[in-house]
């Protein structure tokens, strides 16, 4: 190929960046065009093997019949073929005694071949083309004769009267082939024309750029690939390395020496790797191992400067750490199955939407899954229960929830038995269902108990029936039974939609208990939700739906800050016919009271670690630490000894000495409650002391003193020890689950495209071959509704397209930067009823920068959305000389501090801040929202 483009007219070399972009965009242009004849092409030829199966059933069953239809049906077959812009050529195989093919015989041409060829009809193959031995045409002929298997490929032909490029397609038909074949030349010179330019944009790129190849975090060298006479690489020399060169592959001085000099063990593989970049000037991403360097690499090798340099530049990453971390991988899916094989319940993994299960380890009491199968539901679920189960599947898909139930199952037995089943499903970094683990345990024998109290509920259902009809009966009798009880009662009928959807449920009654809490006596027969709109905040309305959706009573304590209430209450929901008796009783004194309880005991508590360790005391006004004689036996010191917080800093473990110095910090200037864990030596033997202090105020909330106790936990370390292990496995999963959501999302992207923009083109092209037929019989109207139909799918071609590669790559990030690109997906959530406000940066960061920061605030509103019941959001992203701080807020429920480290989604955020040496900050109050502040420090990224 390199030959033939030599010899052509090379495209003139743009002048500047303008130019070099416009004449690419031409070049791609050209080349998809001629790719989407390349297309018709493959379709053409799929079309013509049918035809050619058509035509040969055809004629073999009408020989017998009339010789004219035969003679008719090879005509017609003969005027398809000619039609085509393609060579066509049907050859019938040739074989010795012993059946081997040994050559091909001309059967048919259509025109296209004819005026290639000529007149070759009965003739060799072989000996009107004998290059197809050398260029290998003739073995694949063989072999799909063979195989039955069609084959294409694009080859260049220079043997014969040809010289050019041609794609060439191959289908078995009967004892012969039929070969389509077309010169697409042109198109190859378009490619050479386009790595040509590509080369040269490359080499200005690397002129102009290698200071910032000096500043990266990965390797980069440009080596010299060094063949011998015959062309073989055999060794490549270092010029250029850069600082980061020696931390990702050890070698030290390189520059200027040659691999082997370095290490003479360097394995053969890199020779060929380097040298076929060298010489065919096709850039390669790859993965390697090195067994002489000891490490592995993440590689992107490409040519550089006048091919006949053998200059190839080379950016690298040590991913030695990575490739350990997947073999720890492998490692604790071994021990999940461990864990399946110990387990004394049934253990099950589902795909995202249920339809596959991928196992499932009966334990004896359901028969064993050991390959993916979709037809589980009727392996194991009792046919009455399976649109049930159905059900509450679709709902825990839906909310993204644990699943939990019981049913009925079809035992290894083959009897019917019951089963609790639970299952929690695994998400991916963007949120997404990735998959499900389920355990299940056999409930059949409980579930034969409660069967035979059913008859007992019967019965005592029947009695509360006839007791609820005879209290409908007397309304005045109802309604002084309410107003002789002690608690707020009130009955509600509940208001449904078209559709028998609850929205609300209209007041029929309260005792007076509530009108004289509420000195409302106008509450009968209007909406619960308009007088009390808080109630679906509290969770009191979606406990009001459940009990009318599943008929047994539920009670719940909330607290109600709204309406100017303010209080405790405990209340309890039971549904009569289609609406609700409801009692509500103010608990606000106990809950105070239990409040004041577990205040006093969590003094308690410390009271007795101070007891059992060292405790202190320190006076912030005078400045005094007093210390017990457990801190003195602490330190070794003897008892009565002058203290003071710098004593810490005597003692202190040297890589602890910034939090000894953060603790005196604390102490004397910024006293508040602490809890630290501080590392010191005592008589040469390391002690870990766990240091908790509290603050108390005066009556002016200033601070007068601070009492702490110091504990030895020095033996819990190994404990630690076994809490980062298990850390690890869970990092390891979390890593699976990402890996499996980056694979669906590569098949979902894929998928999108075929079955979208693909589905779309190819209808357009069956419209245009429409349009030719009424262009020829000038049918106006018709041409003018093809057009249309054309245009529009056109349109939506180019819509879906768009979509697409939105997914891709947020385009707007890319050419306006953060301020464009946050604007619009904050105007795309706008959608999900929250009230958002975003304010980002004008000026333009570094790309890498701007995509964390993007994908870091796509997280949180994605958390505001899904999670926090918030009407109101802002992110505001700023900056000053030293950092960009991005901030995240909402009015939504709140979460409590010590769960907001689990959800997947700001675990996903904390190691994007964590890579980029940042830091996150959470404040919130279940109730009063919550504030997200995250720090990046600008130092390590500009």
């Amino acid at each position: 190929m390199e030959g033939y483009m030599q010899s052509e007219e090379k495209a003139a070399m743009p002048t500047s960046l303008e130019e070099a972009t416009q004449l690419i965009a031409q070049l791609q242009k050209k080349q998809q065009e001629l790719q989407s004849q390349i297309e018709q092409h493959k379709f053409g030829l799929a079309n013509v093997a049918a035809m050619v199966d058509y035509e040969n059933t055809n004629i073999g069953s009408e020989t017998d019949k009339s010789g004219q239809k035969k003679s008719f049906s090879l005509e017609f077959f003969q005027s398809i073929i000619d039609s085509s812009l393609d060579v066509i050529q049907v050859l019938e195989a040739v074989r010795d005694l012993g059946g081997k093919i040994v050559d091909f015989r001309w059967v048919l041409n259509n025109n296209k071949a004819k005026a290639q060829n000529g007149d070759v009809i009965g003739k060799s193959l072989l000996t009107q083309n004998p290059g197809v031995i050398t260029t290998g045409i003739f073995d694949r002929m063989v072999q799909v004769m063979e195989t039955g298997h069609p084959f294409e490929q694009e080859i260049y032909y220079p043997y014969e009267q040809f010289s050019s490029w041609f794609y060439q397609a191959l289908v078995r038909q009967g004892d012969g082939i039929v070969m389509t074949t077309r010169d697409i030349t042109v198109q190859k010179k378009a490619e050479q024309e386009m790595l040509q330019l590509k080369d040269t944009l490359a080499q200005k790129a690397t002129d102009k750029y290698l200071s910032l190849f000096n500043s990266i975090d990965e390797g980069f060298c440009i080596i010299e690939v060094l063949f011998d006479t015959n062309q073989v690489p055999f060794d490549w020399r270092f010029l250029e390395v850069n600082p980061a060169f020696e931390k990702n592959n050890g070698l030290h001085n390189a520059a200027g020496k040659t691999i082997l000099e370095l290490t003479p063990d360097i394995e053969h593989k890199w020779f060929h790797i380097y040298g076929r970049v060298a010489q065919t000037g096709e850039p390669l991403r790859f993965e390697e191992s090195s067994v002489a360097l000891g490490r592995w690499f993440n590689l992107y090798a490409f040519r550089i400067g006048d091919p006949q340099e053998n200059h190839v530049a080379v950016i690298f990453t040590d991913i030695t750490s990575q490739k350990r971390a997947e073999a720890a991988l492998r490692k604790s899916e071994e021990q999940f199955r461990l864990f399946v094989t110990a387990s004394s319940d049934i253990v099950y993994k589902m795909s995202a939407d249920w339809k596959q299960m991928y196992f499932l380890t009966g334990k004896n009491i359901l028969s064993n899954t050991d390959v993916s199968t979709t037809n589980w539901v009727e392996t194991y679920i009792h046919p009455d229960d399976q649109p049930y189960i159905h059900s509450v599947i679709a709902q825990a898909i839906d909310s993204k929830s644990m699943l939990e139930l019981e049913h009925r199952v079809i035992l290894s037995n083959g009897k019917v038995g019951w089963t609790f089943s639970r299952a929690i499903p695994m998400l991916d970094e963007k949120g997404q269902i990735s998959e499900w683990l389920g355990t299940a345990s056999d409930i059949t024998i409980r579930r034969q108990a409660e069967e035979q109290l059913k008859g007992f509920t019967s019965q005592l259902e029947q009695e509360v029936e006839k007791r609820t009809k005879e209290l409908r009966e007397s309304k005045n009798l109802l309604q002084s039974v309410f107003d002789t009880n002690l608690m707020g009662m009130s009955m509600m009928k509940a208001i449904r939609n078209e559709n028998g959807t609850i929205e609300d449920f209209q007041i029929i009654l309260v005792n007076q208990k509530i009108i004289n809490e509420t000195g409302r006596t106008d509450l009968a027969g209007s909406r619960f939700t308009e007088q009390y709109p808080g109630v679906k905040q509290v969770g009191l309305f979606d406990l009001m739906l459940r009990v009318m959706e599943t008929g047994y009573a539920e009670r719940m304590e909330y607290y109600y800050p709204q309406e100017g209430f303010n209080k405790w209450y405990s209340c309890q929901f039971v549904k009569l016919d289609d609406g609700l008796v409801a009692t509500n009783l103010d608990i606000t004194s106990r809950k105070l009271a239990e409040l004041e309880k577990v205040k006093q005991y969590q003094i308690l508590h410390q009271a007795e670690e101070v007891a059992r360790m060292g405790s202190w005391e320190y006076d912030a006004a005078n400045e005094k630490l007093i210390w017990s004689e457990g801190m003195y036996r602490l330190f070794g010191l003897p008892v009565g000894s002058a203290v003071c917080p710098e004593t810490y800093m005597n003692f202190v473990w040297e890589e602890d000495r910034f939090v000894a110095e953060r603790l005196i910090h604390n102490l004397r200037r910024q006293p508040k409650s602490l809890e630290e864990t501080l590392r010191i030596v005592v008589n040469n033997k390391p002690i870990t002391l766990k240091i908790k202090a509290v603050l108390l105020l005066n009556t002016d909330e200033q601070p007068i003193k601070m009492l702490g106790v110091d504990i030895d936990i020095s033996e819990l370390k190994q404990l630690e020890d076994e809490n980062i292990k298990i850390r690890i496995e869970q990092q390891n999963q979390l890593l699976l689950a990402i890996l499996e959501a980056q694979e669906e999302e590569r098949r979902r992207i894929s998928e999108s495209i075929h079955n979208g923009v693909g589905q779309i083109l190819y209808a357009t092209k069956l419209n245009l071959n429409q349009l030719e037929l009424y262009l020829q019989s000038d049918d106006k109207p018709m041409i003018q509704k093809s057009l249309q139909a054309t245009e529009a799918m056109l349109a939506d071609a180019i819509t879906e397209t768009r979509r697409a590669s939105h997914e891709l790559v947020p385009i707007l990030l890319k050419e306006f930067g953060l301020e464009k690109a946050i604007g619009d997906f904050c105007r795309r959530f706008s959608k999900s009823g929250i009230k958002l406000s975003c304010h980002s940066l004008p000026e333009r960061l570094p790309a890498h920068l701007e995509t964390a920061i993007y994908r870091i605030s796509q997280e949180l509103v994605n958390n505001i959305v899904k999670h926090s019941g918030a009407t109101r959001a802002r992110i505001e992203i700023t900056r000053d000389d030293q950092y960009i701080y991005v901030e995240g807020q909402d009015n939504g429920t709140g979460m409590k501090m010590s769960m907001s480290a689990k959800g997947i989604g700001l675990k996903t955020i904390q190691d994007r801040v964590q890579l980029l040496d940042g830091k996150l900050e959470i404040e919130s109050t279940p109730g009063e929202g919550t504030l997200i502040t995250i720090i990046l420090p600008l130092r390590r990224m500009l």
